[in-house]
C-alpha cells in the first residue's frame, strides 16, 4: 500500500472516533432531518395549491395582484414599451395565474443554508490541528523520521480528513433522500443528477475551509494559535460580507440615480392607513426603479464578495439566493437578485445551471488549491527539531 494511503487510513479512522467530529456530525444529521422533513411539508402545501390553483386566487391579494399586473402589462403595451420588458410582465402573470408544478428539488434547498455555515464549521474544525496538533504533542518529530516522506504524510492526511467529509454528507444526502421517498416522492433522474452535482458542490466547499483551516496548521506555531487565525477568518469573512452588502448600496444609489417622486397620499391606504400594493405595483416608474436599485445592488455585492466561498456557495450572506447550491437545485433560469420573481417556464439542464455559476465554482477550487499549496510548502521547509 502507498505510504500516503496507510497515512490516510489511520487519519479516517481517528476522525470517525472523534468527539469532536461525532458531535459536529450529530449536529449535521439532525439539522438535515429537520430541514427535508420541513421542506417536504412545504412542497406538499405547494403540490396542493398546483392542484387546486382556485384556493389560491381566490384570496384578495392575488385577485389585486393580478389585476394590477394586467393594468400594467396593457400600459406598457400602449407606451410601446420593449417586447422584452412586455414579456417579463407577462411571465409574471403566468407565474400568478398559472404556478408551475413544484419540483422535489425545493425540498433540498432547505439544506443549502445547513450546509453553508454547518460545512464551514465541520471543513474548519477538523483542519485546525492537523499539523499543530501532532507539533504540539511532538509525534511529528517521530512522523518525519520514520521510512515517508513528509509529502507522504501531508498528503495522506489531507486524503483521510476529505475522505471523513464526503463521508459525513453522504450520510446526511442518503437520509434526506429517504425521507423524501419515506413521503411517497421519488427524485427523477435529472433530479438525481442535480442533488449528486450538489452532494459534489458541498464537498467542494466543505474541503476549502479544511484547506484553509489546514493552512492555518501549517503556519501557525501552536493549536491555540490556529484556531484564533482560522476562527478570525471565518468571522472576517461574514463580517466582509455585511460591509460589501452596505457598501454597494450607496454605489448601486450613485449610479441608479435618486428616486422617482411618490404620491404619499396614493401610497397609503386610506381605510388602514397601511401601504396601497395596487399603489404600488400600478407605478411602473417606481417599481422599475426599484426593482432596478435592488438589482444593481445585489450584483454589486455578488461580485465583490466572489473571493467568500460563503457566498460562493451559499449566495447573498449564505442565504442560498444567488449561489452555487442555488443554481444547480433550480431547473429554471431564476434572476436572483431582483425585487420581483422572474423565473419562466423554460427549464435549463444541468450543465447549463453550472455554467451560469462557472466563476464562483473556479474561484473555489482556486482557494482550496492555494489554501492546499501554503500548507504543502509550509509543512516541507518546516523545523521539527
Amino acid at each position: 500500500m502507498r505510504p500516503e494511503l496507510i497515512v490516510a487510513e489511520k487519519e479516517f479512522r481517528d476522525h470517525l472516533a472523534s468527539k469532536r467530529f461525532l458531535a459536529i456530525f450529530a449536529i449535521l444529521m439532525l439539522l438535515s432531518f429537520y430541514g427535508v422533513y420541513s421542506g417536504m411539508d412545504a412542497y406538499n402545501k405547494r403540490l396542493d395549491q398546483y392542484k387546486n390553483p382556485g384556493l389560491v386566487m381566490d384570496q384578495p391579494f392575488m385577485k389585486e395582484a393580478v389585476e394590477s399586473l394586467q393594468k400594467e402589462i396593457q400600459d406598457a403595451e400602449a407606451r410601446g414599451d420593449s417586447p422584452e420588458s412586455i414579456q417579463a410582465l407577462k411571465d409574471q402573470l403566468s407565474l400568478l395565474t398559472n404556478p408551475p408544478m413544484p419540483s422535489v428539488l425545493e425540498v433540498f434547498n432547505s439544506m443549502v443554508i445547513f450546509f453553508t455555515f454547518l460545512g464551514m464549521i465541520l471543513g474548519a474544525a477538523m483542519g485546525f490541528d492537523q499539523i499543530s496538533k501532532e507539533r504540539d504533542e511532538g509525534t511529528l518529530k517521530f512522523l518525519v523520521s520514520s521510512p515517508i516522506y513528509r509529502d507522504a504524510i501531508i498528503n495522506g492526511k489531507a486524503i483521510g480528513a476529505i475522505a471523513t467529509l464526503a463521508v459525513a454528507l453522504a450520510a446526511a444526502f442518503l437520509l434526506a433522500i429517504a425521507i423524501v421517498m419515506f413521503r411517497g416522492v421519488v427524485p427523477g433522474l435529472d433530479d438525481m443528477l442535480r442533488i449528486a452535482a450538489f452532494f459534489v458542490a458541498a464537498l467542494l466547499y466543505c474541503t476549502v475551509f479544511f484547506a484553509i483551516a489546514m493552512m492555518m496548521s501549517a503556519i501557525t506555531k501552536s493549536t491555540s494559535m490556529s484556531v484564533i487565525c482560522t476562527v478570525g477568518l471565518v468571522v472576517l469573512l461574514i463580517v466582509f460580507s455585511i460591509l460589501a452588502l452596505v457598501v454597494s448600496g450607496f454605489i448601486a444609489q450613485a449610479i441608479v440615480g435618486p428616486a422617482p417622486p411618490i404620491d404619499y397620499g396614493s401610497l397609503l391606504n386610506n381605510s388602514t392607513g397601511s401601504a396601497n400594493v395596487s399603489y404600488i405595483v400600478s407605478n411602473s416608474e417606481y417599481m422599475n426603479y426599484t426593482t432596478r436599485l435592488v438589482a444593481m445592488e445585489f450584483q454589486i455585492s455578488d461580485a465583490i464578495t466572489t473571493v467568500s466561498p460563503v457566498n460562493d456557495f451559499g449566495g447573498l450572506m449564505g442565504m442560498g439566493v444567488g449561489g452555487i447550491g442555488n443554481a444547480i437545485l433550480s431547473k429554471t433560469p431564476v434572476q436572483s437578485f431582483s425585487l420581483v420573481a422572474t423565473t419562466s417556464a423554460r427549464q435549463v439542464s444541468l450543465l447549463d445551471s453550472l455554467a451560469s455559476v462557472w466563476v464562483k465554482i473556479f474561484v473555489l477550487i482556486v482557494e482550496m488549491v492555494v489554501a492546499f499549496a501554503v500548507s504543502y510548502v509550509a509543512f516541507m521547509r518546516m523545523d521539527v527539531r
